[in-house]
Protein backbone atom coordinates (compact mmCIF):
# COMPACT_ATOMS: atom_id res chain seq x y z
CA UNK A 1 0.00 0.00 0.00
CA UNK A 2 1.00 3.42 -0.93
CA UNK A 3 -0.85 5.64 0.84
CA UNK A 4 -0.07 6.31 4.50
CA UNK A 5 -0.65 8.77 7.36
CA UNK A 6 1.68 10.72 8.94
CA UNK A 7 0.69 9.07 12.40
CA UNK A 8 2.55 5.62 10.31
CA UNK A 9 5.25 7.81 9.92
CA UNK A 10 6.16 8.57 13.55
CA UNK A 11 5.17 4.84 13.86
CA UNK A 12 7.84 3.33 11.54
CA UNK A 13 10.17 5.83 13.32
CA UNK A 14 9.43 4.34 16.79
CA UNK A 15 10.12 0.81 14.99
CA UNK A 16 13.71 1.50 13.69
CA UNK A 17 14.39 2.99 16.83
CA UNK A 18 13.51 -0.01 18.76
CA UNK A 19 15.74 -2.20 15.99
CA UNK A 20 18.30 0.16 16.47
CA UNK A 21 18.63 -0.11 20.27
CA UNK A 22 18.32 -3.67 19.76
CA UNK A 23 21.36 -3.40 17.69
CA UNK A 24 23.46 -1.35 20.03
CA UNK A 25 21.92 -4.33 22.78
CA UNK A 26 23.00 -7.24 20.31
CA UNK A 27 26.70 -5.04 20.16
CA UNK A 28 27.19 -4.83 23.70
CA UNK A 29 27.29 -8.64 23.81
CA UNK A 30 30.11 -8.97 21.24
CA UNK A 31 32.13 -6.12 21.79
CA UNK A 32 35.86 -6.64 23.83
CA UNK A 33 36.35 -2.83 24.17
CA UNK A 34 35.43 -1.18 27.27
CA UNK A 35 35.34 2.00 25.72
CA UNK A 36 32.99 0.89 22.94
CA UNK A 37 30.27 -0.64 25.80
CA UNK A 38 30.30 3.03 27.31
CA UNK A 39 29.43 4.06 23.68
CA UNK A 40 26.98 1.82 23.24
CA UNK A 41 25.33 2.15 26.69
CA UNK A 42 25.29 6.15 25.85
CA UNK A 43 23.41 5.37 22.59
CA UNK A 44 21.12 2.78 24.43
CA UNK A 45 20.36 5.93 26.81
CA UNK A 46 19.85 8.26 24.02
CA UNK A 47 17.76 6.31 21.60
CA UNK A 48 15.09 5.74 24.25
CA UNK A 49 14.79 9.04 24.75
CA UNK A 50 14.57 9.88 21.18
CA UNK A 51 12.31 6.94 21.26
CA UNK A 52 10.04 8.37 24.13
CA UNK A 53 10.10 12.22 22.40
CA UNK A 54 8.53 10.12 19.45
CA UNK A 55 5.63 8.41 21.06
CA UNK A 56 5.08 11.73 23.09
CA UNK A 57 4.81 13.35 20.05
CA UNK A 58 2.07 10.92 18.62
CA UNK A 59 -0.23 11.26 22.34
CA UNK A 60 0.20 14.93 22.72
CA UNK A 61 0.57 16.17 18.95
CA UNK A 62 -2.24 17.65 16.95
CA UNK A 63 -4.63 14.75 15.70
CA UNK A 64 -5.30 15.79 12.36
CA UNK A 65 -1.73 16.84 11.23
CA UNK A 66 -1.16 12.86 12.14
CA UNK A 67 -4.36 11.83 10.15
CA UNK A 68 -2.83 13.68 7.16
CA UNK A 69 -2.78 11.13 3.79
CA UNK A 70 0.53 11.25 1.83
CA UNK A 71 1.39 9.11 -1.21
CA UNK A 72 4.51 6.96 -0.55
CA UNK A 73 6.12 3.83 0.93
CA UNK A 74 7.37 3.31 4.39
CA UNK A 75 11.08 1.99 3.91
CA UNK A 76 11.20 -1.40 5.40
CA UNK A 77 14.24 -2.16 3.74
CA UNK A 78 15.91 0.40 6.19
CA UNK A 79 14.00 -1.73 9.20
CA UNK A 80 15.56 -4.69 7.25
CA UNK A 81 19.00 -3.09 7.03
CA UNK A 82 19.31 -2.09 10.90
CA UNK A 83 17.84 -5.20 11.73
CA UNK A 84 20.67 -7.22 10.39
CA UNK A 85 23.49 -4.89 11.57
CA UNK A 86 26.51 -6.67 13.11
CA UNK A 87 29.65 -5.66 14.83
CA UNK A 88 32.89 -6.55 14.66
CA UNK A 89 33.54 -7.81 18.15
CA UNK A 90 37.10 -5.49 17.88
CA UNK A 91 34.98 -2.79 17.18
CA UNK A 92 35.96 0.66 18.49
CA UNK A 93 33.71 3.59 19.24
CA UNK A 94 34.84 5.19 16.04
CA UNK A 95 33.47 1.98 14.18
CA UNK A 96 30.12 2.60 16.00
CA UNK A 97 30.32 6.09 15.26
CA UNK A 98 30.57 5.33 12.05
CA UNK A 99 27.92 3.42 11.61
CA UNK A 100 25.52 5.47 14.06
CA UNK A 101 25.51 7.98 11.29
CA UNK A 102 25.02 6.02 8.43
CA UNK A 103 22.23 4.62 10.11
CA UNK A 104 20.49 8.25 11.10
CA UNK A 105 21.70 9.40 7.54
CA UNK A 106 19.54 7.03 6.29
CA UNK A 107 16.64 7.89 8.48
CA UNK A 108 16.82 11.30 8.02
CA UNK A 109 17.00 11.16 4.14
CA UNK A 110 13.89 9.46 4.27
CA UNK A 111 12.21 11.55 6.15
CA UNK A 112 13.47 14.33 3.75
CA UNK A 113 11.94 12.38 0.42
CA UNK A 114 8.62 12.29 2.87
CA UNK A 115 8.31 16.31 3.25
CA UNK A 116 7.35 17.20 0.14
CA UNK A 117 4.83 14.97 -0.59
CA UNK A 118 2.68 16.33 2.29
CA UNK A 119 0.34 18.71 1.09
CA UNK A 120 -0.85 20.36 4.22
CA UNK A 121 1.45 23.04 5.25
CA UNK A 122 1.13 22.16 9.26
CA UNK A 123 1.98 19.13 8.66
CA UNK A 124 4.95 19.58 6.69
CA UNK A 125 6.07 21.90 8.98
CA UNK A 126 5.87 19.41 11.62
CA UNK A 127 7.78 16.72 9.41
CA UNK A 128 10.36 19.38 9.27
CA UNK A 129 10.89 20.22 12.95
CA UNK A 130 10.93 16.28 13.51
CA UNK A 131 14.32 16.22 11.11
CA UNK A 132 15.56 19.25 12.87
CA UNK A 133 14.90 17.29 16.63
CA UNK A 134 16.51 14.39 15.14
CA UNK A 135 19.32 16.15 13.43
CA UNK A 136 20.04 17.86 16.54
CA UNK A 137 19.89 14.79 18.88
CA UNK A 138 22.99 13.75 16.48
CA UNK A 139 25.24 16.30 16.90
CA UNK A 140 24.73 16.35 20.66
CA UNK A 141 25.52 12.58 19.95
CA UNK A 142 28.79 13.34 18.04
CA UNK A 143 29.50 16.20 20.77
CA UNK A 144 28.97 13.44 23.50
CA UNK A 145 31.65 11.06 21.86
CA UNK A 146 34.39 14.14 21.51
CA UNK A 147 33.82 15.06 24.94
CA UNK A 148 34.51 11.16 25.73
CA UNK A 149 37.54 10.76 23.82
CA UNK A 150 38.80 13.81 25.69
CA UNK A 151 38.75 12.02 28.62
Amino acid sequence: MRYHQLSEVFGHLVTLNIATVAFYERSLKVTKQERAKMFLHYLIEKQKVRNEYLMASLVDGPIKIFEMWFDDKIDLQLLFYIENLTLDPSANSDEILIILLEVNEKIEMWLKSVSPLIINSDAKEYIQDLINYLHQKNQKIIHGVQRMDDL
